[in-house]
């Protein structure tokens, strides 16, 4: 249903649904997947163990990697404000995310 108080600007925020890279943990102590390319892509928001996801398994632990840039406008806004933030949400963690 429509709520116009939750309406966002378009040059205000990022969908970042699409093809992310993946690869299954191990143990909840694996190191973060940092800084590397993972091996596998998942297409996000489907959860891996979707056929919609392009991975169609499930693993105990998983790791997520997506890279993005602001915008040209998104920088200017915050470049614009003093204090102004990124805010990214994880509408599907099931208990810890590392970011």
């Amino acid at each position: 249903y429509p709520r116009p108080q939750l309406v966002r600007a378009e040059a205000s925020w990022q969908n970042l649904n699409g093809l992310w890279q993946y690869e299954p943990g191990v143990s909840a102590a694996d190191p973060a997947a940092l800084g590397r390319k993972l091996s596998k892509s998942v297409l996000v928001p489907f959860p891996v163990e979707s056929c919609l996801s392009g991975v169609g398994t499930t693993a105990q632990f998983m790791h997520y990697r997506r890279q993005f840039v602001l915008t040209p406008r998104q920088q200017q806004l915050c470049s614009a404000a003093v204090g102004v933030r990124v805010l990214l949400h994880f509408g599907a963690v099931d208990w810890n995310a590392t970011v």
